[in-house]
């Protein structure tokens, strides 16, 4: 079986994850929005920030131009765009992605406009029979290029899939810890993003490391009662036990110690900045996309009807009405 897996989005851990694949020698297509940069790498075979050099297991190809390509059951589509890319490149190109019933992605995050959760953007495009699978944990891209030891998540709604998927990317190096709590991984996934942002303000406030492990212990907290909500939003059976175990996963005990205490982290560096800019649109110019300071306000707008805890609300306060740090809900906590 010729096993061949075609990634929708050229960002930086979607090339990784491209390089990783083609290392296990799976043919791997790339097919990105920005056609200048798939130019580039079509010509180069190269990416430079990340010092990846291709080899000949990879192609790169315009997005515009999935929809002439035919279907395979052996091919594997991954969407590896931004959070605010993600719902876009869902709908554009629906008519090619419509004969497929496996999905997997990347993107960590809520659709911003109509506030669901990704496999829910997937479910109501393609059916509830389709097989979703998100693979996330505490990684960066040049880490896994470089070769580094790194242990993810990999969560789905069905078992099988999650297994196929799973001996596809395993290397000695890129382990991967397997979990059917899919609303638990997504739910940490966004809100890790969110607590790096408050890590870095924290940080900048001369807060020191033990108020940082606490504030990321709160968090943990946090994700369970918003990951029980959207369980009982969604009408899903629930099983404590399991969302338990994503806690300690590397989804979100992983990803949050990343995240929180890395200064790699863009959305701890936004943090940083923060308490020494008047402009949040010029720190995110200079950083480039800030997950958690997008999805601050969609997770917030999704649950505040829910009293779940000081993080979310915290951050939301800081950012979007003006609130000082001291007078925040979480500064009770530290």
């Amino acid at each position: 079986m010729n096993v061949k897996f075609r990634i929708l989005g050229s960002g930086e851990w979607g090339l990784a994850i491209a390089h990783h694949l083609s290392k296990n020698h799976y043919s791997v297509e790339i097919c990105g929005r920005t056609e200048s940069k798939i130019d580039i790498l079509n010509q180069k075979r190269r990416f430079k920030p990340l010092d990846i050099k291709f080899n000949e297991n990879v192609s790169f190809d315009y997005l515009s131009n999935i929809s002439k390509k035919s279907y395979s059951k052996n091919t594997y589509n991954i969407i590896a765009t931004s959070s605010s890319g993600f719902a876009d490149v869902v709908m554009k190109n629906s008519n090619y992605l419509s004969d497929y019933s496996n999905f997997i992605w990347l993107t960590k995050g809520l659709d911003k406009k109509s506030h669901k959760f990704f496999d829910e953007v997937l479910i109501d495009s393609f059916g509830d029979s389709i097989n979703c699978c998100l693979i996330s944990g505490p990684s960066f891209a040049k880490d896994l290029v470089s070769g580094k030891k790194i242990t993810v998540s990999i969560a789905s709604n069905s078992t099988s899939f999650m297994n196929t998927i799973e001996k596809y990317f395993v290397t000695d190096n890129f382990i991967m810890h397997t979990t059917n709590d899919l609303i638990g991984v997504q739910v940490a996934g966004v809100m890790k993003n969110i607590a790096a942002i408050l890590s870095g303000i924290l940080t900048a406030n001369n807060y020191v490391l033990s108020d940082i492990n606490t504030m990321i212990e709160v968090a943990k907290k946090e994700i369970f009662e918003i990951t029980k909500h959207i369980y009982s939003m969604r009408n899903l059976p629930l099983n404590d036990d399991t969302i338990r175990e994503t806690l300690e996963s590397p989804s979100c005990d992983g990803d949050l110690k990343l995240s929180c205490l890395n200064d790699q982290s863009r959305n701890r560096r936004f943090g940083l900045k923060f308490s020494t800019s008047h402009s949040l649109a010029q720190i995110v110019r200079d950083i480039g996309t800030v997950e958690g300071y997008v999805m601050a306000p969609v997770l917030n707008e999704m649950i505040k009807d829910v009293n779940v805890g000081p993080v979310l609300k915290s951050v939301h306060e800081i950012l979007f009405n003006n609130q000082k740090l001291e007078k925040t809900e979480i500064a009770s906590y530290l």
